[in-house]
């Protein structure tokens, strides 16, 4: 019985350091398991992150074009005002009220059209909106322009 009894206690005191050794490898699992879940999140943070900046770079460069292209648009319009101005008093051309009128509103418009790129701070709510008065602005002033230099030129 003795000899029984020592067999038992060497077979437990064998079992302890097997036994333990694989409860510490389920947790090593299971923290290996939260590591990867962990890196799995950074990494879709990250990329999430990198088409953020991606989609803000292009629309900032749309940003900059749109710009680049209107202000061109709008100071080619002052010049021509400054010209039809400047010929109606180089022909010694007396301004009527009406076409007076019509060259005072449409260099108003023009300086609200620079007012308004100049004071535009990007804001993806209303980009599309703003994008459309603008061109729909100049559009109307480059219309009324042509329908002068065409009167002027009769």
């Amino acid at each position: 019985m003795k000899k029984n009894f020592i067999s038992i206690i060497i077979y437990i005191a064998s079992s302890i350091p097997f036994l333990s050794g694989c409860s510490s490898s389920a947790k090593s699992e299971e923290n290996d398991d939260n590591r990867v879940e962990n890196a799995n999140e950074d990494l879709f943070k990250a990329q999430v992150d990198a088409d953020s900046i991606k989609q803000k770079a292009n629309r900032d460069e749309e940003w900059i074009a749109f710009r680049d292209k209107s202000d061109e648009k709008v100071k080619k319009n002052e010049e021509l005002i400054e010209q039809l101005i400047k010929e109606r008093r180089e022909l010694g051309k007396k301004m009527d009220d009406n076409y007076h009128n019509k060259i005072e509103v449409l260099n108003i418009k023009n300086r609200k059209v620079k007012s308004i790129m100049d004071s535009f701070k990007q804001d993806e709510e209303n980009w599309e909106a703003f994008k459309h008065e603008v061109d729909q602005e100049i559009l109307e002033i480059d219309r009324s322009l042509k329908d002068i230099t065409a009167r002027n030129k009769k």
